[in-house]
């Protein structure tokens, strides 16, 4: 009952309309983002070993249900706060550092298994070194979000059980989406009529419903050429820019070697 009150109060602290209270037009990592990266590893990593349907001891599905309406909550939170920047490309930067602090941190929980504390005699001393063991193990989680996190612990280690896999997975569309977003407004400021281009073509073909590969009326090479030779003409100083851009916006974010492993593509 007093970790369903604590997290009804956390779950209420993020809910709609704690957005602009809690905005701070910074795309750096929000404190309420590293609350809850440090809440959610420790937790899937404690809650690892009833990660099944047995109800011998509590029904482990609430407590798995409960940390599912707090992701849902925190999602809905960033896309707000994501709204209140000024600028688009600001709001998207936030998405994805926060995205990746979120996804470093789960990671490196699965990393590092639960220490065994070894059994238990019930005395004081046995608990507390068992309680060191626990409190350990959720801070060198939630810690490790500062560096590129290793993509999940070895094949059959505890980790955060299958739930936690189920919630990187989750995190890794949301930084995967964010960060198509960051990279098509790159290519959008650089390369506005080439981008333009395709998408008009692209619906061009679906209104034609034509078979793949057939031309497209006013699509054709002699519409592509110029596109083309502007393209040819600027995309190696364009890349290098881009390069840069991606060093300087996220230097200190996890994401970004796979930023520059998008743009290389």
């Amino acid at each position: 009952p007093r970790f369903k009150v604590l997290f009804d109060v956390q779950l209420a602290s993020i809910k709609s309309g704690a957005e602009r209270p809690l905005f701070v037009e910074s795309p750096n990592v929000h404190a309420v983002v590293k609350r809850y990266a440090a809440l959610a590893s420790s937790m899937l990593l404690l809650m690892a070993e009833y990660d099944s349907d047995d109800t011998a001891l509590f029904k482990a599905h609430n407590f798995y249900d409960m940390m599912d309406r707090l992701w849902a909550a925190m999602c809905d939170l960033l896309l707000r706060m994501c709204n209140l920047f000024k600028d688009h490309r600001a709001g998207i930067i936030f998405l994805t550092v926060n995205y990746a602090h979120i996804l470093a941190s789960l990671r490196a929980a699965d990393a590092s298994p639960l220490p065994s504390s070894g059994p238990s005699d019930g005395s004081p001393a046995a608990a507390l070194s068992a309680g060191s063991s626990l409190l350990g193990a959720a801070r060198g989680a939630s810690g490790a979000a500062a560096s590129v996190a290793p993509q999940g612990g070895p094949q059959g280690s505890s980790g955060i059980g299958k739930t936690g896999a189920s919630a990187i997975k989750e995190c890794e569309d949301q930084l995967a989406s964010c960060v198509g977003l960051y990279v098509e407004d790159q290519m959008v400021r650089r390369f506005r009529f080439m981008v333009e281009f395709v998408k008009k073509a692209e619906q061009q073909q679906k209104r034609q419903a034509g078979p793949e590969g057939q031309q497209i009326a006013n699509f054709g090479p002699a519409q592509a050429g110029p596109i083309l030779r502007d393209f040819a003409s600027r995309w190696k100083a364009s890349l290098e820019a881009m390069h840069r851009e991606v060093v300087a916006d996220f230097s200190h974010a996890a994401c970004e070697r796979e930023l520059l492993q998008v743009q290389a593509l």
